[in-house]
């Protein structure tokens, strides 16, 4: 981690970085600081996870304008996704009681948000970067192709339904809250799974099925859906 985090900083140092390579590395930064947080004791994991945002919010706060904006954004909702994903486990097996869950449920609220909010500026981005549309000139690097963009409305719809699943396990189990978070990843992940089957989110997207339609109690459904997995 620290080699790592050393690493970004010192290329983040450099002046004139190009948006693209400023926001890779402060994502990367990010995400090392990030898993820093996810395998560190209680006590120091929420100070991890406060500077595990601070690149992401110094890039947004200085070239917020930029395209590659969505991909930094989408990196915030990450970290409050894996921060909340956490709080739910760990909550689930010490048995900690509702402030806990409730706690996670915070942060997954707060995920489930901003990649709501992300999707349509994504897709818009998508539809400015196809052929024939009449996109901004920019330089190739600073604007990406339309194949750039839907792989990334996939991994937000994905990241989405994930949220969606584990918001609902911070509830009862046969609540009308737990049932109503996994339908709406249901949804997410039935349109993943219309993907061609070699896309890589396909196979992650139907595991994903099976688990939500356990926790849904149809596990008939389940068990046909695990034996097909593979096809």
């Amino acid at each position: 981690y620290e080699l790592a985090e050393l690493y970004c900083r010192r290329q983040l140092a450099q002046k004139d970085l190009p948006s693209a390579k400023r926001a890779m590395l402060n994502i990367e930064l990010s995400i090392t600081l990030a898993e820093k947080a996810l395998g560190a004791p209680p006590s120091e994991r929420d100070e991890l996870w406060q500077q595990a945002q601070q690149p992401l919010a110094s890039f947004l706060e200085q070239v917020g304008q930029s395209p590659w904006a969505l991909e930094v954004r989408l990196q915030e909702a990450l970290n409050l996704l894996a921060r909340g994903e956490l709080a739910r486990q760990e909550a689930e097996l010490t048995q900690a009681g509702p402030e806990a869950l409730a706690e996670a449920r915070q942060y997954l609220r707060q995920a489930i948000r901003r990649l709501e909010e992300l999707l349509p500026a994504v897709e818009q981005m998508r539809r400015q970067s196809a052929p024939g549309s009449s996109r901004p000139v920019r330089p190739p690097e600073d604007f990406p192709p339309a194949a750039h963009w839907e792989a990334m409305a996939e991994t937000v719809r994905y990241q989405l339904a994930r949220a969606y699943r584990n918001q609902a396990q911070t509830y009862p189990a046969q609540s009308a809250d737990r049932a109503d978070g996994l339908l709406q990843a249901m949804k997410l992940l039935d349109w993943i799974g219309q993907l061609p089957a070699e896309h890589p989110l396909v196979g992650k997207a139907r595991v994903d099925q099976v688990e939500c339609l356990r926790l849904l109690g149809r596990l008939e459904e389940a068990r046909q859906r695990l034996a097909h997995l593979g096809d």
